[in-house]
């Protein structure tokens, strides 16, 4: 789609503040509320203007200060084939993984309740220690500094795991997407609910209860649900929240969103378990060092980054911490150090960040990711 320049002229005004939303209806562009769309609409806005950037995150806005020339926009839909022929290379060992990780689950049953990061534990996508160290990030933050002498910073820790975390929803529900298209199983994500120490899908009665207050606590945070999904600690306190709130209607003690999923196929050809698991894990480790490169990367050649953890991310060291975060709880080969985060006492991160500058951290996070707005919780 050809957008001319008379057009740019006549719908945007200049040095008057817009977001990529507000600028793409004046461009007759359909917005999408993905993080690869909006990058490819800021940098066909910077080639083609000259532009004035203010604010981070939510509050990010551009100042049009001319317009140089028209542009064509091409509605790339669809993957790449990169991300294509990554997903393949995937698929052939996390589906039979997948496939047999139900099948014990379900233990003669047919039905199998798990959770993302369940499966990515059980298949190779991450190692052991990875469910209690996302789940306790100030005693991992801690165990790491000072029983590996890994002299690590935040933002060294908040990359890997959103990488992590990103890596696991795709990976996984690719596998269940395919599996089901094959109609090896169907599934739906569910909310869970723990009465009398039981695991079971919540009734519509307390599902009700629940997404009100879910809905409730949100405003009174005054936050979005992206936001509270991809920040540790907002989500921690979502969390408690929202818990104690349902608890004063139910016996609820315990709330979280998993896969229910019913296993239509117990057939399954002969493989090497360890071998596949061996072989995904490298892959995966493989893809999350690059990333950790690209972050450096990105940073190195956009010197408008002025931010304090940007700069971090410049330090020759980077890379090399990240590297090792990944080892500890990705690599199938670490060891197990699960009991050490527990029995850790300090469960307060040091930083010389103030308040305002580690919302910056989050909020440049949260405009990074590219993932499903689906809250799988560990």
């Amino acid at each position: 789609m050809k957008i001319n320049l008379d057009t740019l002229k006549n719908e945007i005004e200049l040095n008057k503040k817009y977001n990529i939303k507000i600028l793409c209806e004046k461009m007759n562009i359909e917005y999408k509320d993905d993080t690869k769309f909006r990058r490819k609409i800021l940098t066909l806005i910077k080639e083609n203007m000259q532009i004035t950037e203010e604010g981070r995150g939510k509050g990010y806005k551009i100042i049009i200060n001319k317009i140089n020339s028209g542009f064509e926009y091409i509605d790339g839909r669809g993957k790449s084939e990169g991300s294509r022929g990554q997903n393949k290379i995937y698929a052939q060992y996390i589906d039979l993984l997948l496939h047999k990780y139900l099948i014990t689950q379900a233990n003669g049953k047919n039905i199998v309740n798990t959770t993302n990061n369940k499966i990515a534990e059980a298949t190779g996508i991450v190692n052991c220690n990875y469910r209690t160290a996302i789940a306790n990030q100030e005693k991992f933050y801690n165990t790491i500094k000072n029983e590996i002498e890994l002299n690590n910073n935040t933002y060294c820790m908040f990359d890997t795991f959103k990488n992590v975390k990103t890596k696991i929803r795709e990976v996984v529900k690719g596998s269940l997407d395919r599996l089901q298209k094959d109609n090896t199983i169907s599934y739906e994500i569910s909310t869970f609910v723990y009465v009398n120490n039981v695991s079971r899908i919540a009734t519509p009665e307390e599902l009700e209860i629940i997404t009100k207050y879910e809905e409730k606590i949100l405003c009174e945070m005054n936050i979005t649900k992206r936001q509270k999904d991809n920040n540790y600690k907002l989500n921690r306190e979502f969390n408690v929240k929202v818990l104690k709130k349902v608890q004063e209607e139910t016996n609820i003690t315990r709330i979280y969103k998993g896969y229910e999923i019913i296993i239509l196929n117990k057939n399954i050809e002969s493989f090497n378990e360890g071998e596949y698991i061996t072989k995904l894990n490298n892959e995966i480790l493989k893809f999350l060092r690059n990333k950790s490169m690209q972050e450096e990367n990105k940073v190195s050649e956009n010197k408008s980054f002025i931010g304090k953890w940007e700069i971090d991310r410049n330090d020759e060291e980077y890379i090399t911490k990240c590297n090792k975060i990944i080892e500890i709880i990705v690599n199938v080969t670490y060891q197990d150090i699960k009991n050490k985060i527990i029995r850790c006492k300090n469960n307060k991160i040091s930083t010389q960040l103030s308040a305002e500058e580690q919302d910056e951290i989050i909020y440049s996070l949260i405009d990074n990711l590219d993932v499903e707005d689906v809250d799988i919780d560990f």
